[in-house]
């Protein structure tokens, strides 16, 4: 009895998890969710999880998704940091896609170096992917 009454309860708490995703969660969110995603799995150097967040057909920045990948991994071995700070302003969503205003830098004492860019964003299936970025500028001691 006791484990029935468990899988019951895994259950619901995911059907919860479910339904307060789609109700309440708003696309603004998920688009500042995937940069999350992404500055993690930079810092964790998870390059594949990079990738799966990143559209197939890239319109900005880069010839296609490897080469925008690539560059972004470039950058970050380049960097020799070991953390990412990522902030996500001025997100506009327009039906299935979006773009934002992301600024990343090293945090903490060395706040001074970033990196912004505007990262546009399609809607798929599977989740809101990254597709593209333009307007990139760095500061502070950042260069390509």
């Amino acid at each position: 009895m006791p484990v029935k009454r468990l899988v019951v309860l895994v259950l619901v708490a995911a059907g919860l998890y479910v339904l307060v995703d789609r109700l309440i969660v708003t696309d603004r969110e998920r688009v500042e969710r995937v940069v999350e995603d992404v500055r993690d799995a930079v810092v964790r150097d998870d390059w594949d999880a990079v990738a799966a967040a990143v559209d197939e057909d890239v319109s900005l920045g880069a010839r296609d998704k490897r080469a925008l990948v690539d560059s972004w991994r470039s950058l970050w071995k380049g960097s020799g940091l070991q953390t990412l700070d990522a902030s996500v302003d001025d997100v506009a969503v327009d039906g299935d896609r979006a773009a934002a205003r992301v600024r990343v830098g090293p945090g903490g004492m060395l706040a001074r170096a970033w990196g912004s860019g505007r990262v546009h964003f399609v809607r798929r299936e599977n989740g809101w992917k990254i597709s593209g970025v333009d307007e990139v500028s760095y500061g502070g001691g950042l260069s390509r």
